[in-house]
């Protein structure tokens, strides 16, 4: 029984992550699309998500290698 427990709290953070990175693919793809458009820079997106700019580079670097 309380392996159950335990099987059900791991399943319901693996859920919560996954949404998390799911989120988090979503806003990068916007950001994507609007610097492409010029619309944003990625100084202006990291200053607008409150994300060290970093952060924001690294990310949009390894998704434009992973999306090649």
């Amino acid at each position: 029984m309380q392996y159950d427990l335990h099987l059900m709290q791991i399943e319901e953070e693996a859920r919560a992550e996954g949404e998390k990175i799911g989120i988090a693919k979503a806003l990068l793809e916007t950001a994507k699309r609007t610097i492409k458009k010029g619309i944003y820079t990625l100084e202006e997106i990291a200053e607008n998500l409150n994300l060290p700019l970093n952060e924001v580079q690294t990310i949009s670097a390894q998704m434009a290698t992973s999306m090649s």
